[in-house]
């Protein structure tokens, strides 16, 4: 599949610089995308923010893999932001209460969302995130 849509790619490229004449060429698409793939793959200055309660074990799960994020890739992330509330009631109330992101029906901790508000979920989201963010990390290794 991948194949036919570069062919179709590469032809609709010829069919451009023959219309246009001169020699021009146009940059390959192909580059273009993974060019585009890299930037979405390799963001920079990430802050992603989790509010939990203490003593929830994917809460601390959490807290744990955006700070081995962040010491990996201090170039591309921001220090976590970390919201520890001092009960389960607690973050029950301000999780009723919060209208910062559209957590999607959302009701455990941990909740994490990366900068204003692209929601990512609980541990396990987070932990794929991180998995299509940062494929090579190795502090994935250890969750």
């Amino acid at each position: 599949m991948e194949d036919i849509k570069q062919r179709v790619q590469d032809s609709i490229k010829r069919s451009i610089e023959e219309s246009i004449g001169g020699g021009f060429k146009l940059p390959n698409i192909r580059q273009s995308e993974e060019a585009e793939n890299d930037e979405k793959t390799q963001p920079k200055d990430l802050l992603i923010s989790i509010h939990g309660f203490n003593g929830c074990p994917y809460f601390e799960k959490s807290v744990q893999m955006a700070r081995e994020a962040f010491k990996e890739f201090p170039d591309r992330m921001k220090p976590p932001n970390i919201h520890f509330h001092k009960s389960r009631q607690d973050f029950q109330s301000w999780l009723k209460d919060q209208k910062v992101i559209d957590g999607k029906g959302h009701r455990t901790s941990p909740f994490v969302w990366v900068g204003n508000s692209e929601f990512i979920g609980g541990s396990d989201k987070l932990f794929d995130w991180f998995l299509a963010k940062f494929p090579n990390a190795k502090f994935l290794k250890r969750f």
